[in-house]
């Protein structure tokens, strides 16, 4: 039986790898689990440092069920929850206990398992940087119980070690084994659900773009759309109930026209990665055609959806054909039906509206004298409107402010007043360019709200009010249109000086690189399914594609295996004295001029045979004769021992030289 050493550096390196845990299960783990853990946590420490006893066997079974009983208590409508409190609290509760061998591997299997398990609730490249870190200091706390007092560096060592070599292996199953449904989307974790919802308040936008969290990214096969062009479609709002906007029930909404009976040219093509939102809708630019995507459909609205809620980070590849021509051009009786209803009486508004566009029947023409007038009558885009129980009546009429959503919603119901079919479109508008990894970052302060309008002979009109009151947020970002407007102090939440500080080329090129490596990680790890794996499977019976693999796969290794053992080589010239390295050297004479040394011949002697053999040499021989002997007799500093040790590789280098001439 091997003997097992509790110490308080051990203690205390659990607890650290407890609580990193903990911040891995942020979601799922409840306050009681947080209050348990501390009080749990310094039970264990005060028993290490004397300060009182642990508990005892009975005393402890009773407080394993109370702490059971209190963790499923807060947790009891979520049984996965519950699961990963009840190991979390289960790990705690063995730091109370003597650990023998039985109990040692129980808690290292245990928080193995959840240091992984972190992975179901992150995917970023940093927080898998940081499970692994967890994961090689549970290594090394194991290694700890087995040792006596000695220095960690050892320890650490073997533990980067047992983590290096399960690499190989660990790449080669993730390439090549079939793939189960991931974890996290078999129980649905609690990922917070972020971007636009299935229903909008005029106020609703201005308060979404007040959170950066990212929504998804887009890397384009080709040239890149100015940023007027982004419009990322994602949901068709129709029913308007005077205050809200409301997406209508999803299997109204049913399945569109996936392709089209002439193929359209000048498509623009691109992929998008999408982050877990719990919702189902994804995004596209308009009249999209969908090329790779698992559980996506085309709506009937143009719209993408999943058939389920997106519960990780999933890829799809979509064309966009942004030309009018190729958009729908029918609408079915009930939804022009839909999109004409108001929830009360908008005459006012109606005669605003008349006024405006006079006796205008074309659509484009009313689109372009009612945002002309909105634009010249002073009409003012904020992000901090003023409260109104009538919306549109309030940035019409009274106050003639608002946010993007509430001139979106006041253009829908002008619209819909003088019967023309209108609804509004949420969704996503332009994004941030990354220029070292060639994509789109999407984020949730570019949430956007727009409408479109139905015409007998245009078919669906694209208006964005928003972009006629403040063309920089189209054109630029919101951080623009808001420094423009004097709000970007209020919308950042600090002084624009450190906004701009952070916006220099150093900070940027900093940040553009670490959300490159996190998207190439998304795009060939997190993405990797066994679609791929079977494309990578039969690329490889091609021999051009194997000069391919070895080449880019087996060449990289070979390189690596060769600076390794180079490492290795130096490391272990690295720790020997300065007298070890010069019998090294000594022997490396030896077989540069192929004359051995024999047994029991001082150093002084072999030189002087040496000489004798090779007149040639004679000058060199004697200064490296100087420099070993007092390398190996001298009572001199380190520091002389070691520049006579340079001297000495200096002469054997030179002694390479004219050996290699004379052999010439």
């Amino acid at each position: 039986m091997l003997k097992i050493h509790q110490n308080a550096h051990t203690l205390w390196g659990f607890i650290i790898c407890q609580w990193m845990v903990i911040y891995f299960y942020m979601e799922p783990v409840s306050y009681a689990t947080i209050g348990l853990t501390i009080l749990l946590q310094g039970w264990a420490v005060a028993a290490t440092l004397n300060k009182c006893p642990k508990p005892g066997k009975n005393f402890l079974t009773v407080l394993t069920i109370v702490c059971a009983l209190i963790v499923i208590a807060s947790n009891i409508s979520k049984p996965i929850d519950s699961f990963f409190n009840l190991l979390i609290i289960g790990a705690v509760l063995k730091l109370l206990t003597p650990l023998d061998e039985t109990d040692l591997k129980s808690i290292f299997l245990i928080h193995l398992f959840l240091v992984s398990g972190g992975y179901v609730f992150h995917q970023s490249i940093g927080m898998a940087l940081l499970i692994l870190l967890a994961f090689i200091l549970t290594v090394y706390l194991h290694l700890s119980l087995y040792t006596i007092k000695s220095s960690a560096k050892p320890r650490m060592k073997i533990a980067f070690r047992v983590i290096f070599y399960s690499m190989p292996a660990t790449m080669l199953l993730f390439v090549m084994m079939p793939r189960l449904p991931p974890l996290w989307s078999m129980f649905n974790p609690g990922v917070a659900k972020v971007g636009v919802s299935d229903n909008m308040s005029p106020g609703d936008i201005s308060n979404i773009v007040k959170d950066d969290k990212r929504v998804f990214r887009v890397e384009f096969n080709g040239a890149v759309p100015d940023q007027s062009q982004l419009y990322w479609r994602t949901l068709i709002l129709e029913d308007f109930d005077g205050r809200r906007w409301s997406m209508i029930p999803r299997g109204s909404v049913g399945k569109g026209v996936e392709h089209f009976s002439e193929a359209p040219k000048d498509g623009l093509s691109y992929r998008v990665i999408a982050e877990p939102t719990q919702q189902s809708w994804a995004y596209a630019l308009d009249a999209p055609l969908l090329q790779k995507g698992e559980g996506l459909f085309v709506t009937r609205h143009r719209t993408l959806m999943y058939k389920k809620t997106l519960a990780e980070r999933k890829s799809y590849e979509v064309i966009s054909y942004q030309d009018p021509n190729v958009r729908n051009k029918f609408i079915q009786d009930e939804f022009y039906e839909r999109n004409l209803k108001l929830p009360k009486d908008y005459s006012d508004v109606k005669q605003f509206t008349l006024d405006i566009i006079g006796q205008e029947k074309d659509e484009k023409e009313i689109i372009n004298k009612v945002l002309s007038y909105i634009t010249k009558e002073g009409y003012v885009y904020t992000i901090q409107p003023p409260l109104m129980q009538d919306s549109v009546r309030g940035v019409l009429f009274t106050y003639k402010k608002g946010f993007c959503a509430h001139y979106a919603s006041a253009i829908a119901v002008m619209m819909r007043s003088i019967g023309i079919p209108a609804r509004i479109v949420t969704g996503y508008q332009g994004g941030k360019w990354n220029p070292t990894g060639k994509y789109l970052d999407v984020s949730q302060t570019q949430a956007h709200a727009w409408v479109e309008i139905w015409s007998e002979k245009y078919g669906w009109l694209h208006i964005d009010p928003t972009g006629a009151i403040a063309p920089s947020r189209v054109e630029s970002s919101l951080e623009t249109a808001l420094e423009a407007s004097g709000e970007l102090n209020e919308y950042l939440g600090y002084s624009p000086e450190i906004y701009k500080f952070t916006q220099n080329k150093f900070f940027t090129t900093v940040s553009n690189w670490m959300s490159s490596v996190d998207f190439y990680w998304t795009a060939w790890v997190l993405t990797y399914d066994d679609k791929k794996r079977d494309s990578f499977l039969d690329a490889l019976s091609d021999l051009k594609n194997w000069l391919s693999f070895i080449k880019y796969f087996i060449g990289p290794l070979i390189i690596f295996g060769v600076l390794w053992y180079a490492y290795r080589r130096f490391q272990k010239n690295k720790h020997l004295s300065v007298e070890e390295k010069i019998l090294r050297y000594i022997i490396h004479l030896q077989k540069l001029l192929d004359t051995p040394r024999e047994q029991g011949v001082t150093l002084a002697a072999y030189i002087d045979r040496l000489q004798y053999v090779f007149p040639e040499f004679s000058d060199r021989l004697k200064h490296l004769e100087r420099y070993c002997t007092l390398v190996l007799y001298g009572t001199v500093e380190i520091q002389e021992k070691l520049s006579a040790l340079k001297q000495v590789s200096k002469q054997i280098k030179a002694l390479e030289k004219d050996v290699k001439q004379l052999d010439s």
